[in-house]
């Protein structure tokens, strides 16, 4: 535990098990790199013709500590949806970090320098998750189209997120976003045990395929409203709306 505590102190993070996910790569046939600093790593794989990233190493967000986990695949859906997906401590911490900033800012804006997820809390409608109650208790939801949000989770993916909390990633920082046509994962993994990789990465697919089924065809109204071009329909979940109104429209 000594020798832990003092690599992180000292800027370095622990590298045990990285042989595994080494061997675990290579035999799924993903492309493995050892990463820039000491300790980091990333793996390459394809979804049919489109190749996903899986990333370990520093955190590149403030509200991650130690190490973060980071997956990305660019899905070609449309660049004006955005959607975001927080597990429920993360969204709480967020909030209030958010609120504080949004209280100190010019005229009731928030700052520049906040992150991106923080600038979507507080321009982006919440996204009821009343049909789904066990995500509701781990998981908050932000989204341009909750009605996209709603298509997105229902089947195979909310069933995931269910599952989730008997998993290795249980309780973890997690945050799933669709921005500029691109699919994320992050996830504060303080060391890069198989297991949670595994999991990262299934619900990272899941994530994608769900995405792909229902949401390359999501159109943008010319009034600025969201409509599904698909045939799916979403019953239940009444939609919660709450936008501060002096904030100007998110640009992309």
């Amino acid at each position: 535990m000594l020798n832990r505590i003092k690599r992180w102190l000292t800027g370095s993070a622990p590298s045990e098990g990285l042989q595994s996910v080494k061997a675990w790569a290579q035999g799924r046939g993903y492309q493995y790199r050892d990463g820039d600093e000491s300790w980091g790593f990333s793996v390459e794989g394809r979804r049919g013709s489109r190749p996903w990233r899986m990333e370990y190493g520093r955190p590149q967000r403030n509200y991650i500590e130690h190490a973060e986990l980071r997956l990305r695949l660019d899905l070609g859906l449309p660049p004006t949806l955005n959607l975001m997906l927080l597990s429920r401590p993360l969204l709480e911490q967020l909030e209030s970090t958010a609120l504080e900033r949004f209280s100190r800012g010019h005229n009731g804006r928030l700052e520049l320098a906040a992150t991106e997820e923080m600038r979507w809390l507080a321009l982006y409608p919440k996204v009821a998750l009343h049909a789904v109650s066990d995500l509701r208790r781990h998981f908050g939801m932000v989204g341009s189209s909750p009605e996209a949000a709603h298509h997105w989770l229902h089947g195979a993916l909310g069933e995931r997120l269910e599952a989730l909390q008997g998993t290795a990633l249980a309780g973890l920082p997690l945050a799933l976003m669709v921005v500029r046509g691109c699919l994320h994962l992050r996830i504060g993994l303080q060391e890069p045990a198989l297991p949670a990789l595994q999991e990262a990465l299934a619900l990272f697919l899941v994530a994608a395929e769900q995405a792909q089924e229902v949401l390359l065809d999501w159109a943008d109204d010319n009034d600025g409203t969201w409509l599904s071009t698909t045939s799916i329909a979403w019953q239940g979940g009444e939609l919660h709306v709450e936008l501060p109104l002096d904030l100007p429209p998110p640009k992309n």
